[in-house]
C-alpha cells in the first residue's frame, strides 16, 4: 500500500497527486491500525512532493501569462496555475486535518502557505475557454485582467488567521481534548 501511495519520485499530473492524497486520507480513517499507520506514512511521504514542487507558494514563473497567447492557451495556463494552487492548499489543509485527528501540532502552520485563495466556482467550473472568459464577466474583459483577478484574491493564511481570531474559544483549552476523547471512546464502544 505504501508503495502505491509513494509520491517521492512522482512527476504525475497534479490531479492524480490530489487523488493519491485523498486516498491516503481515506486510509487514515480506517479502524485497522496497520492501514491507519500506512495512511499517515503515505501523507508523510507526500510532503516530499509538496517540497519538491514548492506547492505552498505562488510561482509566477510557472504558467506565466503572455499577451500573445490565444484564449485557449490562456485558459490552459490559468487552469494549470489554479490546479497547482488548489493542490498546495490540499496539502496545507491535510496537515491541519492530521493535526486535529492525531492531537498533535500541525506540521504546516498558517504562515507556511503563501498561496492565494482559489478562484470563484464559476471560473473553475467553466468547461471551455469561452465559458471561462464569459464567467469572468465584463469586469475582467482583457486578458491581463486574469492576472489582476489572481492578485486581488486574499492570501489563504490571512483568511485563516482572521477566522481563528474571530472564533470564540470553548470554555477551556481542555474542552476540545475532552470532547475528542469522548467521541473516540464512543466510537470504540460502538465498534465492539
Amino acid at each position: 500500500m505504501v508503495e502505491e501511495l509513494d509520491l517521492i519520485e512522482s512527476q504525475e499530473p497534479l490531479p492524480y497527486t490530489q487523488s493519491r492524497i485523498l486516498a491516503a486520507i481515506g486510509v487514515c480513517q480506517s479502524r485497522q491500525s496497520a492501514l491507519w499507520k500506512c495512511g499517515y506514512n503515505a501523507l508523510s511521504i507526500s510532503a516530499n512532493v509538496r517540497r519538491q514542487f514548492d506547492l505552498l507558494v505562488e510561482d509566477d514563473k510557472i504558467g506565466s501569462y503572455d499577451e500573445d497567447q490565444g484564449l485557449e492557451q490562456l485558459w490552459v495556463t490559468w487552469r494549470f496555475r489554479e490546479t497547482r494552487r488548489r493542490t498546495g492548499l490540499l496539502f496545507w489543509l491535510t496537515s491541519c486535518w492530521v493535526a486535529l485527528a492525531s492531537g498533535h501540532y500541525p506540521s504546516l502552520y498558517p504562515e507556511t502557505s503563501k498561496l492565494k485563495l482559489p478562484c470563484h466556482d464559476e471560473l473553475w467550473d467553466a468547461e471551455s475557454p469561452r465559458q471561462w472568459y464569459k464567467a469572468a464577466g465584463t469586469e475582467y474583459g482583457a486578458k491581463t485582467a486574469f492576472i489582476t483577478e489572481e492578485s486581488s484574491r486574499p492570501a489563504a493564511h490571512e483568511v485563516t488567521l482572521q477566522f481563528w481570531q474571530k472564533l470564540a474559544l470553548p470554555y477551556s483549552s481542555v474542552s476540545f481534548t475532552i470532547v475528542q476523547k469522548l467521541v473516540t471512546q464512543d466510537g470504540a464502544l460502538n465498534s465492539t
